[in-house]
């Protein structure tokens, strides 16, 4: 039997599990990533993360919704950059460095990329070290748009990008690309 689903305030909840009204927690996202979940709960999860029902989820949803720690969950995401599909080309920025990170051989190759990006070793990545990144690498951008990808990735609004917020970016689209399957 399908569980009863509430609508409250725009938001869908099945009201016989313990999913909370704005909030995912780290189990569901592996749970996503895993590929173990059914038609109905993407659509309920997919709903969750969607904040401004716009029909995707952006980095700040899921660093605005997720209950727990993205950290928590590095070695799953670091395995699915592995296991889903990307159409190219891509014009997506989460997406050109999932693909950038299957080219690493390294188990920690989300970071590795994250600290070529962190040119300074400061611990943050900022806006002009993404487009040096980027013009190093031939995919040159400007000023506006490296402040651009900058601002997609900063859920905290400090204007630095930590490796959390990075991680969770990857995470994002991950969750995207499973819930569309």
């Amino acid at each position: 039997m399908l569980p009863k689903i509430i609508i409250r305030e725009g938001v869908r909840l099945m009201s016989t599990t313990s999913i909370t009204k704005g909030l995912i927690t780290t189990k569901e996202i592996e749970t996503v990533l895993l590929g173990k979940i059914s038609g109905l709960e993407k659509k309920i999860i997919a709903n969750k993360l969607d904040i401004n029902n716009d029909g995707a989820v952006q980095t700040k949803e899921l660093g605005a919704t997720i209950k727990g720690s993205i950290l928590d969950l590095e070695k799953l995401i670091t395995k699915t950059i592995d296991d889903v599909f990307i159409d190219l080309p891509t014009r997506n920025f989460a997406e050109f460095m999932i693909i950038l990170a299957r080219r690493k051989k390294d188990k920690n190759k989300i970071r590795i990329l994250y600290e070529e990006y962190d040119s300074d070793g400061s611990g943050s990545v900022q806006p002009e070290e993404i487009k040096k990144w980027m013009d190093q690498h031939g995919k040159p951008v400007s000023k506006a748009q490296a402040g651009k990808i900058s601002q997609t990735m900063d859920v905290t609004g400090d204007e630095k990008i930590s490796y959390e917020e990075f991680l969770t970016m990857i995470a994002a689209r991950l969750l995207v690309l499973k819930l569309q399957n």
